[in-house]
């Protein structure tokens, strides 16, 4: 757990409590998932789940960013500080998964290999086992987008730039990819969306603890 994060956790335990429901609510939406096409109770209750805990997730992370000194030198030590760490783990989870599916499911060495250059493009170009991977680079990406809007914006600005992106996010046509279902690389084109989301978080929910 990083600094600001335990800063929040004990200025705000309700927080823990918050994300706590959110993994319970992911855990059961995967949980629901192999019955929603053939249960209509179960395929109800996983669509109401992923109206709100994914945006969730979202939101509890705007509460941990306070804007920063206006100049590339503390951009760059919040990279170093908070993304490259994400980024990190990204690439070591993954190539734990790759191999952990190649020898449980038999995978060829090929199949390995090319779900190694998927990865590294993120997205829905993973399945299987690194199908929410994609958190990752989509969590890691809105960091960096809402921390320059609250750090070199006024709010009205931020929420004019926000809302825009997210009016483009539900109607942009994603690029295809490897014949999966479409997103972009690292799933960038969530961002459009993901950023409203830690942006209400900051404002919103932040002021309680800030």
């Amino acid at each position: 757990m990083k600094h600001s994060e335990q800063q929040l956790s004990k200025e705000a335990p309700w927080t823990d409590l918050v994300i706590a429901v959110g993994v319970i609510a992911m855990v059961l939406g995967h949980a629901l998932f192999p019955s929603i096409k053939t249960s209509h109770p179960a395929s109800t209750l996983y669509i109401v789940i992923y109206w709100w805990h994914m945006p969730l997730f979202f939101i509890m992370g705007g509460l941990t960013l306070k804007p920063l000194t206006r100049n590339w030198r503390a951009m760059w030590q919040f990279v170093r500080e908070r993304i490259i760490p994400m980024a990190v783990t990204y690439l070591i989870a993954g190539t734990l998964l790759i191999f952990a599916s190649h020898f449980i499911h038999g995978d060829s060495w090929s199949y390995t290999a090319h779900y190694f250059v998927r990865m590294l493009y993120g997205g829905s170009a993973l399945n299987g086992d690194l199908t929410m991977m994609w958190f990752f680079t989509v969590m890691a990406l809105t960091l960096v987008v809402v921390e320059l809007l609250i750090t070199w914006l006024d709010t009205f600005t931020q929420f004019f730039i926000a809302v825009t992106m997210f009016a483009i996010g539900i109607s942009y046509g994603s690029v295809s990819f490897f014949h999966q279902v479409p997103t972009g690389p690292w799933a960038a084109d969530l961002v459009l969306m993901t950023t409203l989301w830690m942006l209400c978080g900051y404002h919103a929910i932040g002021i309680t603890v800030k």
